[in-house]
């Protein structure tokens, strides 16, 4: 059951983090003390690259990320090159990054996970009318701010990672 809860969180990590770069390139032009606030008070390590690498489109920022699968996600994203995925042993999380990479919504078909899948369709699609299928408040409130790029959304985010992350992404 710990087990099922942290691949979970892991999963709604990176589907918080998904689509920066397709989404909006406007967070680029942020100061560089504005991308340090969202992404530093990450916990966790990888996260905190991953949020960093995506909001600065930074390959050099992947290379720090321990796990193989994150750090293949976080090399797809950034480069825009689905065949970055193939290397990711997660059969989710490589349909997703293929999908984010692509800015395509075909691959989110075969998540199955229902709220991740929705969250896929509605990042790839650009529209937010997905996300009121999901069932999760932090990750709904999570996919309607990063669509509609609308950061006040964030502030209803109970986990603090996840609202950080989304802070970050929703520019």
């Amino acid at each position: 059951m710990q087990k099922m809860r942290t691949i979970h969180k892991i999963r709604l990590v990176f589907q918080v983090l998904g689509f920066a770069m397709m989404l909006s390139l406007g967070a680029l032009s942020l100061a560089p003390d504005a991308h340090a606030s969202s992404c530093a008070a990450i916990r966790d390590a990888d996260d905190r690259a991953l949020c960093r690498a995506k909001e600065r489109g930074e390959l050099s920022q992947c290379a720090s990320i321990r796990d193989s699968d994150k750090r293949a996600y976080c090399r797809g994203l950034v480069r825009k090159q689905s065949s970055s995925c193939a290397s990711i042993r997660d059969a989710d999380l490589r349909r997703q990054c293929q999908a984010e990479s692509r800015g395509s919504t075909s691959p989110c078909a075969a998540i199955r996970d229902a709220d991740q899948r929705k969250m896929c369709q509605a990042k790839a699609s650009g529209s937010a009318s997905k996300c009121a299928a999901i069932r999760d408040s932090d990750q709904r409130a999570y996919c309607q701010a990063v669509v509609r790029k609308q950061r006040s959304r964030c502030a209803s985010i109970q986990d603090s990672d996840t609202r950080r992350a989304c802070q970050s992404e929703a520019k």
